[in-house]
């Protein structure tokens, strides 16, 4: 009986991974000759600091969300080929995230963190060129990241940012 269930599951998420990249194609293609060379970071948070889990981390605010996802996310806009420079420019766009809500309550007990998160790029002239949005738990992850609500802000950025084109 676990073997089917099993099955299922990996049916089910071969299934959701499929759909999602079939509506990643149609979100690349809408930019089609708009696609920026130059992609300038913008991090937002709305929601509150977790706790630093140790005092360096909190006396340099390296592990803040939002130094977390700009690191992130800097090193996953520069993989697709994109260029990103520390201010914007006059021909640059600018990729604007922004962190809703992180819920970390149930890390540990379920390995899961609730998170909230925007992301709209906008091209020189101020026009949205993509926008979306990434709402819910992430996937439970491996005992580290039960102790760490990093990875989980890390995993969200990338299923958000996956239909970026």
């Amino acid at each position: 009986m676990a073997v089917h269930r099993q099955r299922g599951l990996s049916l089910l998420i071969g299934l959701v991974a499929w759909a999602a990249t079939a509506g990643c194609a149609g979100s690349r293609a809408s930019l089609g000759a708009e696609r920026p060379a130059s992609v300038a970071l913008v991090v937002k948070s709305a929601a509150p600091a977790p706790p630093a889990q140790r005092a360096l981390d909190d006396l340099l605010g390296s592990e803040r969300p939002e130094a977390v996802l700009a690191r992130d996310v800097g090193r996953l806009l520069r993989a697709r080929g994109y260029r990103t420079p520390a201010i914007p420019g006059p021909g640059d766009a600018v990729l604007e995230l922004v962190l809703g809500r992180m819920d970390i309550s149930a890390l540990r007990a379920l390995g899961q963190v609730e998170i909230d998160l925007e992301a709209t790029l906008r091209g020189a002239d101020g026009a949205i060129l993509w926008q979306a949005s990434r709402v819910g738990p992430t996937p439970v992850q491996t005992y580290r990241a039960q102790n760490d609500w990093a990875p989980h802000l890390r995993t969200a950025a990338r299923q958000l940012l996956g239909g970026m084109p």
